[in-house]
């Protein structure tokens, strides 16, 4: 009571008992620093820390300005899928997330920003449905090329996948021999009801990761789309500079006789 300052101290105290009281006395909205270090203390070893960080953020992250979290999301929420340690404590990273503000600011921030970091937590945020309604802006105007290729795919594909383990899978149990596979998680947002502005969009696109992607979607709904479409989209790829794409598009024109 006497030093409020010493709080924001003490949340990084070997003590638990100080990183306890700290988390009781702090109320003001704070830095971008001190928004992560809460989030921290959310996932710490000792339970009843974790309980008082969930009263700490229950109070300090509903009135936190959404530019302030939106500078620590890279942290927060690889924090909110890598840690393993915390509970229903999760639910306060959550709820902060799910504000209309946050989201808003955050595609925002995707569609602007050429902070490479932001790529990967594109990835993370993907694993909720909390730019679900934004991936068609992202796909069409982002900066980053990666952000514009993985909501590409997610319109196209209908899904997101990733690794949450892994498990040893034999090959020859008597031998022991065998090899690590991933364990995935996924779900299944909404596809795009306009799969052929998508894959010609993708297809124009200046980066060749964007480009490679409607390639692929190419080759795996040419079956489905008439020979009109398949020759008009294949004409945007067929002398890319990329050998790759080069290729796809030479066996779709051997599929097509």
């Amino acid at each position: 009571a006497r030093l409020p300052r010493q709080s924001y101290i003490d949340l990084f105290s070997h003590d638990g008992y100080r990183r306890q009281a700290a988390l009781g006395t702090i109320n003001g909205a704070p830095t971008p620093f001190f928004l992560a270090a809460i989030e921290l203390r959310l996932n710490d070893w000792v339970p009843q820390v974790r309980q008082a960080a969930e009263g700490c953020a229950r109070r300090i992250f509903p009135q936190t300005d959404a530019a302030i979290i939106i500078t620590a999301a890279p942290f927060l929420m690889d924090g909110r899928w890598r840690w393993k340690r915390w509970g229903p404590e999760v639910a306060v990273v959550d709820d902060t997330f799910a504000r209309a503000d946050v989201v808003a600011a955050l595609a925002n921030e995707m569609v602007t920003s050429s902070d490479t970091r932001m790529g990967r937590l594109f990835a993370l945020v993907l694993r909720s449905t909390m730019l679900d309604g934004f991936l068609d802006r992202l796909a069409a105007d982002a900066i980053l090329p990666q952000i514009r290729a993985l909501a590409t795919r997610t319109l196209l594909s209908g899904e997101v996948k990733w690794r949450v383990a892994r498990r040893w899978e034999y090959s020859e149990q008597i031998y022991n021999r065998g090899h690590w596979a991933g364990v995935y998680q996924e779900r299944l947002p909404p596809m795009t009801s306009r799969p052929l502005a998508i894959i010609e969009q993708a297809a124009r696109d200046r980066a060749v990761v964007v480009r490679k992607i409607a390639a692929d979607a190419i080759i795996s709904r040419r079956l489905e789309l008439g020979r009109a479409e398949l020759l008009r989209l294949t004409a945007l790829l067929r002398n890319d500079k990329s050998a790759g794409i080069r290729e796809r598009m030479a066996f779709v024109a051997r599929d097509l006789g």
